[in-house]
């Protein structure tokens, strides 16, 4: 009852090569599965691109709102740092003479009345 390994290898579709030195190795994936490995290293490559991609759009993203926000923090700041309001004493005079001459008076002069308007009554066209 030995076991033929060859047979077992056979059986799993594997095979035992010759390397570079003349020694034989078992070559663990078939001639159905070689391209494997290569089509994992280049999913891998593919999702190391898209997570870059995914990182550096989220990195753009936040530093352009912080870039944002700091900046019109710092022009708020500027604005109410230079807010000097220059004030005209004399128009300041005049209109506070005009508020107290408007509201001195107690005769009310109605220009017109609306109550005492004669009404013309609208011709009658055949």
């Amino acid at each position: 009852m030995a076991i033929d390994i060859k047979k077992i290898l056979g059986k799993l579709g594997l095979k035992t090569t010759r390397g570079k030195n003349g020694k034989k190795e078992l070559n663990i994936q078939s001639e159905k599965y070689k391209y494997v490995s290569t089509m994992r290293l280049i999913s891998i490559f593919t999702i190391a691109i898209l997570v870059t991609i995914l990182a550096g759009t989220m990195f753009f993203v936040y530093t352009s709102i912080v870039s944002t926000l700091g900046q019109v923090q710092s022009i708020a700041l500027y604005q109410s740092q230079l807010r000097i309001e220059l004030i005209d004493f004399a128009r300041l005079e005049k209109i506070e003479k005009k508020w107290n001459e408007k509201f001195d008076t107690t005769e009310l002069n109605i220009e017109r009345n609306p109550f005492l308007k004669t009404i013309i009554p609208p011709e009658d066209k055949p």
